[in-house]
Parts: C-alpha cells; structure tokens; sequence
C-alpha cells in the first residue's frame, strides 16, 4: 500500500510540471519535491534516530550543495572550452587553463564525497551505512525507470511496475 501510495505521488509530481526541464534544467520545484521523497524514504530505510537524522541530513545537503556547485562550474567551463574549440582560435594556454580547472573540479567533487563519507562513519552504524549506499544505488535506479516510464507515455493506471515494491 505505502509503496503504491509512494509510486502515485512521483507520477504526481512529474505529472504535475508539464515540463522537468526548464531552459535545458530540471525544474527546481521538482527537484526539491524529488529531495523531500528522497529524504523521507532514506529516513525509513536507515532507520535513523531523531539525534542521526539531526546531524546525517545536514551532512548531506552540504554534500549535495558542494556537489552542485562544482557541476555548475563545470558546465561553465565545458561551455568555455567548447567556445574555444569552436572558435578556431584558441590557443593551448586557454585550453589547457580550462582542461587544469576541470581537474581540479574533479579532485573537489572527490574530496567533497570523501568528507562526507567521513562524518556519516561519525554518524550512523556501520549497518546503516551500508544500508545507506545501497539505498543511494536502489534509488537512482527507480528513479531513473520512473522517468523512463514517464517519458514513454505511461500514466498513472497503466505503471507496470511499482519500483518501490519489494520484489
């Protein structure tokens, strides 16, 4: 029942925008709809104590927020370099400055992944971090099928496959 309950509300939340995308960006309202889910069924799944959730939510969301930072960033530059090819007149200073940034951005998105592994050790048991990497897999992978589901036409009555049920 909460796993069919759960399965309407994500069609209801992409149902509800008639596009995801705004300007080549998902839409901040369902992305923030999608985090709010996010958080409740990773509060379920792990288990977690007022005191955990408390201090293991701002820890992601810091991640998550360091995390979007560098990609847009990286967007940014990607942007840059594809002007500078495309220009004809770049030269390997500019291009190699912009390939050395991108590095960088990489070694501060691993960094950032790597301290947030860190603290959640401080947090949870080892039990629950475990469960909360499988957790951060099994929901790319629904979320992904819901919006393939979504983008071929399915409804609401015609979901084949509730990913939320446990098999």
């Amino acid at each position: 029942m909460k796993a069919t309950l759960l399965t309407l509300l994500i069609v209801g939340i992409l149902s509800s925008q008639p596009m995801m995308m705004m300007h080549g960006k998902p839409d901040p309202a369902v992305m923030e709809r999608i985090e709010t889910l996010k958080m409740w069924k990773l509060t379920e799944a792990l288990d977690l104590s007022e005191e955990q959730a408390a201090k293991f939510f701002p820890a992601i969301k810091d991640m998550n927020k360091s995390q979007k930072d560098i990609q847009q960033r990286q967007m940014e530059l990607f942007g840059e370099l594809k002007d500078a090819i495309d220009s004809g007149d770049a030269d390997s200073t500019e291009i190699l400055g912009i390939l050395d940034e991108l590095m960088s951005l990489k070694t501060q998105g691993c960094k950032s992944e790597t301290d947030f592994l860190a603290k959640m050790r401080t947090i949870l048991t080892p039990e629950q971090q475990a469960k909360y990497v499988i957790f951060e897999v099994e929901f790319r992978k629904k979320m992904m099928q819901l919006l393939r589901d979504f983008r071929k036409g399915k409804k609401r009555g015609e979901m084949m496959d509730n990913p939320w049920e446990q098999p």
